[in-house]
């Protein structure tokens, strides 16, 4: 098997339209890809079979995944009065019946993790495969008044950015800048897009953790995993410029890892083995999940891993799937039964003793002198070994192209994961580059 897709196609959406035999959609218009919306959320976790329950519970009360294969159908014709067509409660389907599962409310929303650059500013990515031109963008975050067990309203909504027409890109993307509200943990942020040479607009809800730090990597996407691979594929992960000038390539055959013994065929284990090549091996990205501190981290899920640019700058990437001829997707293995608890037997209640008669007691015996022990000697307690010897001292002009590299800082040393120049080791960033050794002197 191959995952790929249409020439220079980012793999965040080839990649999901290659495993699920879909072809892209001619007149489509498009949702949100960053932070990604519910509606292409569910789609990517394959509209037939979702992985999460939300998405599971949204098929089921929107009657089938249809509205999933429309996910960028999300629209109605208000001209710019979206409260009188879009309802309270009704707000992520804009009140279209066919795609009321994305109005459930629920907690368990699967959620996408979110923090502004130096700037205040983060750049949402908007799937539009039809561009239109456009009146306005309108940005919209929960407020102090949202309930997430009940269905959202127009009053749980606080406005917070607003663009006029946007260029779209070469690939169909608009790229939305705008400055991040100060809001802490999860929250909704719901974007209307109304049409200037039209009456349509388009809606969509996205599902967000915001991170109270600032940070400078910036979301190109997610790697998605829609099946268990076969034993020796090849999992090819290609980047590219914005021009389609090659940059990288990583690759990971699926198998049983020799260090850690994990069955990296299993949907939920490869993304997170690839992501630990990529990001040991790559200059430009890094590949997980983006933590409170601002790093980012790989994480064992099938969708929950996203690819990041660390100087923020475009990429493209793509991931390439090959199996060996004839093969099929390994099995998932069966969950170890849990043995049943042995049931405690009750007690048998003993018949009286029938009492014995009273022993003769026997003659008192010499006592034996009692041998006092030798005392063993305590061991002497085991000296601390001496904090190891500082190495040579970082270099912020130095590139650090292969990982492994010891350097010192501030009475400490330090090893870096992947290729660096210029990034300050910092005992407190356990997610970052470089990896703490400890003091030196």
């Amino acid at each position: 098997m191959q995952v790929q897709g249409t020439a220079w196609m980012p793999a965040r959406i080839a990649l999901a339209m290659t495993l699920l035999g879909c072809a892209p959609l001619a007149a489509a218009h498009g949702t949100m890809e960053v932070p990604v919306s519910r509606v292409l959320g569910c789609y990517k976790e394959n509209p037939e079979s979702p992985k999460s329950a939300a998405c599971q519970a949204a098929v089921a009360a929107s009657g089938g995944p249809q509205f999933l294969y429309d996910w960028s159908g999300v629209n109605q014709l208000p001209n710019g009065d979206h409260k009188a067509f879009v309802k309270d409660g009704q707000l992520c389907s804009a009140s279209k019946s066919n795609y009321a599962g994305l109005d459930l409310a629920r907690t368990d929303w699967p959620a996408t993790s979110i923090a502004p650059d130096g700037n205040g500013n983060f750049e949402f990515v908007f799937n539009a495969p039809a561009p239109h031109q456009t009146r306005d963008w309108t940005f919209y975050v929960t407020n102090s008044n949202w309930n997430p067990t009940a269905p959202l309203k127009w009053s749980d909504l606080e406005q917070f950015c607003q663009l006029g027409n946007v260029a779209p890109t070469a690939d169909k993307r608009y790229k939305l800048s705008c400055q991040l509200p100060k809001k802490t943990g999860k929250q909704i942020i719901y974007v209307t897009w109304q049409r200037s040479d039209s009456a349509e607009a388009f809606y969509s809800c996205s599902d967000v953790n915001f991170s109270a730090v600032v940070s400078t990597y910036k979301e190109l996407g997610q790697i998605r995993a829609q099946q268990n691979l076969a034993l020796n594929s090849q999992v090819n992960f290609r980047l590219f410029d914005k021009d389609g000038g090659d940059l990288e390539s990583v690759t990971l055959t699926a198998g049983y890892d020799s260090v850690t013994g994990e069955d990296t065929t299993q949907m939920a284990v490869w993304p997170y083995a690839l992501a630990q090549k990529v990001n040991a091996a790559s200059r430009y990205v890094s590949i997980g999940v983006l933590q409170s501190n601002g790093a980012i981290a790989p994480v064992k899920s099938a969708q929950d891993n996203r690819v990041y640019s660390r100087s923020g700058t475009d990429y493209v990437y793509r991931v390439d799937i090959t199996a060996p001829s004839g093969s099929t997707p390994a099995p998932t293995p069966a969950p170890t039964a849990t043995p049943a608890p042995t049931a405690t037997p009750k007690p048998t209640v003993a018949p009286t003793a029938t009492p014995q008669p009273t022993a003769t007691p026997a003659a008192t015996a010499t006592p034996v002198a009692t041998v006092k022990p030798t005392a063993t000697p305590s061991a002497a307690p085991t000296a601390t070994p001496a904090a190891n010897a500082c190495v040579a001292a970082w270099d912020k002009s130095k590139v650090y192209a292969n990982p492994g590299n010891v350097v010192s800082y501030q009475g400490r040393n330090f090893q870096n994961k992947w290729w660096t120049q210029n990034n300050v080791p910092n005992i407190n960033d356990v997610w970052g580059v470089w990896k703490d050794l400890g003091a030196c002197q």
